[in-house]
């Protein structure tokens, strides 16, 4: 019975809590991007791993301009 309620409880659980990156993303937040023009992605963390290989300014952007402005898209290290 109760390692019926705990499975219960759990999963009961994960149907309430959205995953972090669509918390952040439901939100109008700011992103780092490269200011690389091949540059592809926006980043959550100035210090993404991502970020290692940009040679350029860092920005930091709305996540609105990032998308929209820039073109970008999540960093693949991020989701």
């Amino acid at each position: 019975m109760i390692k019926l309620l705990l499975i219960l409880s759990f999963t009961l659980t994960g149907l309430f809590i959205q995953p972090e990156s669509s918390i952040k993303e439901s939100q109008n937040s700011d992103v780092y991007i490269c200011a690389s023009k091949s540059s592809k992605k926006y980043h959550y963390k100035k210090n993404c791993r991502g970020l290692n290989a940009c040679n350029h300014e860092i920005r930091k952007v709305s996540l609105s301009d990032a998308r929209k402005k820039y073109g970008k898209t999540l960093c693949g290290w991020e989701d």
